[in-house]
């Protein structure tokens, strides 16, 4: 699926916020069987300093749960991982994949929010 242009500008602004322009990044909504049951996944390719995001698609976010509608801040998520990549444990699992997973989200949604305001 085709990204908005809205998405498209947000994914320039946090770029620079996170001092990722040296990075060839680029974003595109995907159905719910292409995501494997994540708001959000990227393909980083280090070694040439590109990514690939994938967001859930607006349609397939659920409405029961207000935090899966908001793509921005799954952006945000995604791009923090991309800032952190070379310190990333990618072999992380269990506690310390949670810890590290709630670290994020929660720098993620500070960044919003003081964004927002």
């Amino acid at each position: 699926m085709e990204i908005d242009e809205l998405m498209e500008n947000k994914l320039k602004k946090w770029q620079k916020r996170l001092g990722l322009l040296d990075w060839d990044l680029t974003v595109c909504f995907r159905d719910a069987r292409d995501m494997d049951q994540y708001p959000a996944r990227t393909k980083i390719q280090e070694n040439i300093q590109a990514a690939d995001i994938r967001l859930l698609a607006k349609n397939d976010r659920q409405a029961s749960d207000p935090a899966d509608k908001d793509p921005e801040l799954d952006l945000v998520h995604e791009l923090i991982h991309i800032r952190l990549w070379s310190i990333d444990p990618k072999d992380a699992e269990g506690a310390l994949y949670t810890c590290r997973e709630q670290a994020i989200e929660w720098i993620a949604k500070a960044l919003i929010e003081s964004d927002r305001a």
